[in-house]
């Protein structure tokens, strides 16, 4: 089941999922735990792919499309747990509402 990414902006989201991944395999060598990605990071990266495998180590595996209202979780779910990219939009949109 897709998670739904509507009325969210996509560096938002991107954000969101990257601050929530965790490294594995050898991702822990790139990765930086005190490192919080802000939406203007998520921007610029966006700029450049909307394919994302890896960052700094921690595995996305999610591609956000320009004018997607929504994304296919599975391979993020694999790496970082069931439910985790629906998890981490969730926490976005509870952030937006306050």
């Amino acid at each position: 089941m897709n998670v739904s990414i509507v009325g969210l902006d996509r560096a938002s989201v991107l954000a969101a999922l990257f601050n929530a991944a965790r490294p594995v395999g050898l991702g822990v060598l790139h990765f930086k735990p005190e490192h919080v990605m802000d939406r203007d990071e998520a921007e610029s990266l966006l700029q450049r792919s909307e394919s994302f495998d890896y960052v700094e180590g921690r595995v996305l595996k999610v591609h956000l499309k320009k004018e997607a209202t929504e994304f296919n979780p599975w391979a993020y779910d694999r790496d970082n747990g069931d439910g985790a990219a629906e998890k981490a939009v969730s926490v976005l949109r509870q952030s937006r509402d306050q």
